[in-house]
């Protein structure tokens, strides 16, 4: 589905300094609101260092601080960053993210804090929940520059190419120098991306012998469009150089390089429209100037998108980082949102803190108010298809790297939403204007073997019922009783399927519906969006950490219970959390059998393991009225009564 994505710009300034305090101001839009004082070293108490092996030769190996320390600070940050009118309007464009089709684009803008820029910004708490922002799929949290001093890489438009896409690497391993595992990331990347190659649409290549004369003269004569690096890195000793990395030298041993010397060779001729830096501190700045960072160089010299690391890194979270973030790529996927997923898997891996470290870099000038999340795309050459047109769209200059992502096609939400079309229906009730409803059109399921139709196409939730719409609606509180330990964005629990039926009465009283849960057919045909697979995004269970809220077997659970509503990937007709979290009430009726005292649950629980959250699972049969279950929940249905005319427009 399209989603767009209001863009928010929260910019600092420091206005004065005494001693060891800074004072500062903040704004968003024109009005600035005082922040008061922050300790100059409250700036050092963050230690970002790295365990394990890691692309830093400078780093000391410190262990990195526990998820509760990072917690703290994100906390600490927003609420000394969002006072004030501040809070309040960014508040309000968090509110309004949360209607249909609308997200978030948070822009922090530092030029005149420069000091701040080695804060975890990406480690924002959620106020509402505590959750990460820098997580959520809902809000995406970009690094920009106010100025550009470089060309517009986006806005010419020049014809469309019809030569591959060309993206390359460069991928040192000095003699003498610790291994990292850049050939093993280079080549999850080339597996993930190989249909599109041997359809000549993409050309991966690697950059040999990975040298900087190598690299300057190939893309003086061959510009590349997006250029993936890996190598050993490490802060500068002089300010100038905008950090260090390790390259092999032509002699065949190794040699150090400057960040101005790699820029240099990057932006002689024509940029790179995107480049990603797998390399310790690449995102890093000096205190003194924003603008002496390598990821900041790059935006100042053309390139419209650069991903860096904001600190060393593990070997092991920059390879898991490495294929993620081209997985979901390939999979559809904005580059924010893939952002988004590679952190939460580096947050499920072995250095679990390290998901703060990759940044995200956009060119303010270049930025736009709209874009898509995700293309529901339920075929693997229509996943392909989707990456390849947008990464060629952005090279040529024909799409724009938009705040929310990069717009190619309309979705199937998109198109049954224009006026006219039955998605149009899919507004909220006026009681419950945060319930977010996403239109899914008639087609058939295959249940054994039979072609079951599915029409006319309704409306369902994207997300299972909350504990706060619950209250809204009901005017009671929910029945889970844990109004002290849940945050209003759980599902709502310990629910008999009378009480999901009471709930539906109190939503048709507005006489918008009829609103009801869904029948057994209905649920699984729109939590498999397409798919013939085990579960909505394949056969892969080991995946299903990204996907759903289960129980994990490989001891990955980011919770012990309940997670918010929508804190894992959608599958590709924008429905979160089909895979667990709460087992769903579902109607029994039509092929299925009906039971006077029980009744059917649909799509497994943060209890069950990955096998009974799939869709090979056999339902669960539960007594209606049994209040005792807290992995009960459900999520509501609107019916259409026909699909009616779509125009175009």
């Amino acid at each position: 589905m399209d989603i767009e994505f209001e863009r928010l710009v929260l910019e600092l300034e420091r206005v004065e300094g005494v001693e060891d305090q800074y004072v500062y101001r903040a704004r968003v839009g024109s009005v600035w609101q005082s922040v008061g004082s922050l300790d100059a070293l409250w700036l050092e108490a963050f230690d970002q260092g790295s365990s394990g092996s890691t692309r830093d030769l400078s780093s000391s190996g410190e262990d990195l601080p526990a998820e509760k320390t990072l917690a703290e600070v994100g906390k600490a940050l927003f609420d000394w960053a969002f006072v004030g009118v501040v809070k309040e309007r960014f508040l309000e464009a968090f509110t309004r993210a949360e209607a249909p089709e609308k997200g978030l684009t948070l822009c922090v803008q530092l030029d005149n804090a420069p000091e701040l820029a080695s804060l975890p910004w990406e480690a924002l708490r959620d106020p509402r929940n505590n959750g990460f922002l820098g997580r959520s799929p809902r809000v995406v949290i970009v690094r920009t520059l106010g100025r550009s001093a470089g060309p517009a890489p986006f806005v010419t438009k020049s014809p469309l190419k019809v030569s591959p896409l060309k993206v390359w690497a460069l991928l040192p391993d000095p003699p003498g120098l610790p291994k990292i595992s850049g050939m093993k990331e280079w080549r999850k990347v080339r597996e993930h991306l190989d249909p599109l190659e041997k359809q000549g649409i993409l050309h991966l290549d690697e950059c040999r012998p990975p040298t900087l004369e190598t690299l300057g003269r190939r893309l003086e004569k061959e510009p590349c469009d997006v250029l993936h690096v890996v190598a050993h890195g490490s802060p500068s000793r002089v300010p100038e150089e905008m950090g260090r990395l390790d390259l092999e030298s032509p002699d065949g041993g190794w040699e150090v390089v400057t960040g101005l010397e790699l820029v240099g060779a990057m932006v002689r001729q024509n940029p790179p429209r995107l480049v990603v830096l797998n390399i310790c501190s690449s995102g890093e700045s000096r205190p003194e100037s924003l603008y002496d960072g390598l990821a900041q160089h790059l935006l100042n010299q053309g390139v419209g998108a650069v991903v860096a690391m904001g600190s060393s890194v593990s070997d092991r979270s920059a390879v898991i980082f490495g294929e993620s973030l081209y997985e979901y790529l390939a999979e559809g996927a904005s580059l924010e949102a893939a952002m988004s997923g590679a952190r939460q898997r580096m947050a499920l891996g072995p250095d679990r803190a390290e998901w703060v470290k990759p940044r995200l870099f956009l060119a303010q000038d270049h930025l736009q108010l709209t874009g898509s999340h995700a293309f529901p795309v339920p075929t693997t050459w229509r996943r392909w298809g989707a990456f390849v047109v947008g990464l060629i769209l952005l090279a040529t200059g024909w799409l724009v790297v938009r705040s929310g992502g990069w717009n190619v096609l309309p979705s199937q939400d998109a198109r049954s939403s224009q006026k006219g079309g039955p998605g149009e229906r899919c507004r909220p009730p006026a009681a419950l204007p945060d319930l977010r409803m996403v239109y899914i059109p008639a087609g058939l399921l295959d249940v054994d073997g039979v072609d079951v139709p599915v029409s006319p196409g309704f409306c369902i939730g994207a997300y299972e019922v909350t504990r706060a719409q619950w209250s809204a609606v009901m005017e009671e509180e929910p029945p889970d009783g844990d109004g002290d330990l849940l945050p209003d964005t759980a599902p709502v629990t310990h629910v008999t399927y009378a009480d999901a039926e009471r709930f539906m009465g109190a939503l048709n009283l507005g006489q918008e519906g009829p609103y009801r849960l869904p029948s057994e057919i209905e649920w699984e045909y729109a939590a498999r969006a397409g798919a013939s697979t085990q579960y909505s995004f394949g056969d892969d269970a080991s995946e299903l950490d990204q996907h759903g809220n289960c129980r994990n077997k490989f001891g990955r659970d980011t919770y012990d219970g309940t997670a918010p509503v929508g804190s894992y990937l959608p599958n590709a007709w924008g429905l979160y959390d089909v895979h667990g979290n709460v087992a769903e009430w579902v109607r029994s009726t039509g092929f299925m059998e009906l039971d006077a005292e029980k009744a059917r649950r649909m799509g497994g629980s943060f209890a069950n393991v990955p096998r009974n959250c799939s869709f090979d699972a056999s339902p669960s049969w539960v007594k209606r009225e049994d209040r005792s279950r807290e992995e009960t929940g459900f999520r509501v249905l609107r019916e259409l009564t026909t699909d009616g005319p779509q125009k175009d427009s």
